[in-house]
């Protein structure tokens, strides 16, 4: 329901993941993504809406260290 929910308000769907937390700032939806067969990290997806900006942060978390932060955005 969440993903659903999450790909209609932004947009993106069809994607091959499991969101497990949506969260709205104002008027940016953030959403954490569980990258399948991936423990250690997780894609954080940031936007305000369907045709804006996406930004993608991998949050992996690898032994030993903080979270690590790749950043892409489109």
């Amino acid at each position: 329901q969440v993903k659903e929910d999450f790909e209609k308000r932004t947009g993106l769907e069809g994607g091959n993941f499991e969101v497990y937390r949506l969260k709205k700032h104002g008027t940016t939806y953030v959403v954490d993504v569980h990258i399948p067969g991936n423990q250690n990290c997780r894609l954080q997806i940031e936007t305000s809406g369907p045709g804006k900006p996406v930004l993608e942060r991998y949050l992996c978390n690898k032994e030993g260290d903080e979270d690590t932060t790749y950043i892409k955005t489109d």
